[in-house]
């Protein structure tokens, strides 16, 4: 995106729509990037490369609320 990063705009979606779960991604293993997804009000995290049992457990678990 080329004006907003994913944090912006987790953050925008949030103040219009805080039912909608969202869950960060990214390369980066940092406490960092996971704080700063937790802050913008992402509901979850995950690290690429993704594991895909995970990442369908955490899916499914959103889905089912």
């Amino acid at each position: 995106m080329p004006k907003l990063d994913g944090f912006e705009t987790t953050k925008r979606i949030k103040e219009m729509r805080k039912d909608i779960p969202i869950i960060a991604q990214t390369a980066l293993n940092l406490e960092d990037a996971k704080e700063k997804a937790e802050e913008v009000g992402c509901d979850d995290f995950i690290l690429k490369p993704i594991r895909l049992k995970l990442f369908l457990s955490k899916l499914d678990s959103y889905l089912k609320t």
